[in-house]
């Protein structure tokens, strides 16, 4: 009897100590609460695999990293959130967190149902987290648009290719670029190719190249290398029907592999596809006032090279060499719209800059 009670006191002291450092180094594939408030995300950045899950209802949510998706967690950590009105979410890390988590808190954007954005959090860290819906692997041939990110090529080349559209294959597991097209002037189209072929479990796709992500939604991300960590985002294409769809307030993020530490918060006034972008150091009250960088796109620029697609010229204050960008643009979501880009940096013409813009409805 003596030894039952001890084991249940100890029981209840080692759940009381999980709870009270508001993180875990042991197994929870289940990925936190799965009930039918909460969505899981997941996707890759620098060598690492990660999952968020959303309990909305709560505010909570359970992250955790793995050295791959199949990996148990390395650890997993509780924490809380807030919705600004700012169209930012707050996620609060506990004050127990892993000592790689240097900050009590990162901002992050939920892209409607599709994806989540964080910004990064752990040391060394330099790349945006983009992660998306996990669901299942297609059980039909998928085709969607996708650009570049944190790509180390020579992005001013002709020869290299920043945006396009993918497809896969339900029959022979194949992805295939079938569109791609360079930041140069004239947009140059390359060759179609290969990136993988392989096996997909739940909705990741692992290949010689790296994991692949899919959703349902058409939405993925692709692990171009994980030596370098290159990814393509995809992300399903709308037709643009006039440049006042390229209009209204959004928050986001630039990073710039110009300058990997060149990573920052941002907001966005857009009208008629002209954006003056602002930096922004506190995103529950955006000021506004630090108009960094202007992008324009003509109508010229609407629906090319593709359908989808949203290309013109990028700013950077104080620098008078404009340079060419691409975009994705999306307002098929359940709220809001969504502005993915790709650009030569103004900081060096070789190097990319990518944007990601949310427009709250």
């Amino acid at each position: 009897m003596k030894i039952l009670v001890w084991t249940a006191m100890f029981a209840v002291l080692l759940s009381a100590n999980s709870c009270d450092r508001g993180y875990s180094i042991s197994d929870s594939s289940s990925g936190g609460d799965t009930t039918a408030t909460t969505t899981k995300y997941i996707g890759p950045t620098q060598g690492a695999s990660w999952s968020i899950v959303w309990d909305k209802d709560n505010a909570k949510f359970t992250l955790e990293k793995r050295s791959k998706p199949s990996a148990s967690p390395s650890y997993t950590v509780y924490g809380t959130f807030k919705e600004l009105d700012s169209g930012f979410i707050e996620l609060d890390f506990p004050s127990s967190r892993p000592s790689s988590i240097t900050s009590s808190s990162t901002a992050a954007l939920k892209l409607g149902d599709h994806a989540f954005v964080i910004y990064p959090f752990e040391s060394g860290q330099t790349q945006l987290l983009y992660l998306i819906v996990a669901d299942s692997c297609p059980s039909t041939d998928l085709a969607t648009a996708w650009l570049s990110v944190d790509d180390a090529s020579d992005v001013s080349s002709d020869a290299v290719g920043s945006y396009g559209y993918l497809s896969y294959s339900k029959d022979d597991k194949a992805i295939n670029i079938t569109d791609s097209y360079a930041l140069d002037d004239g947009n140059t189209t390359q060759i179609a190719s290969t990136i993988d072929s392989g096996s997909c479990t739940s909705n990741v796709y692992s290949a010689a190249t790296g994991d692949h992500y899919f959703s349902s939604a058409h939405t993925l991300i692709i692990e171009n290398d994980k030596t370098t960590y290159q990814r393509k985002i995809g992300f399903s294409k709308t037709s643009i029907n006039s440049l006042t769809d390229l209009s209204g307030d959004g928050v986001g993020f630039i990073s710039n592999t110009a300058d990997p530490a060149d990573t920052f918060e941002i907001s966005a006034t857009c009208n008629n596809g002209s954006c003056n972008i602002f930096s922004e150091s506190d995103i529950n009250n955006l000021h506004k006032n630090d108009n960094t960088y202007n992008l324009t796109i003509d109508d010229n620029g609407r629906n090319f090279p593709a359908v989808g697609f949203a290309v013109g010229k990028l700013e950077l204050l104080g620098n008078s060499t404009l340079t060419n960008i691409a975009c994705i643009y999306n307002t098929s979501l359940v709220s809001g719209k969504v502005l993915l880009c790709a650009a030569s940096s103004p900081d060096n013409l070789t190097r990319l800059l990518n944007i990601t813009l949310y427009f709250p409805s």
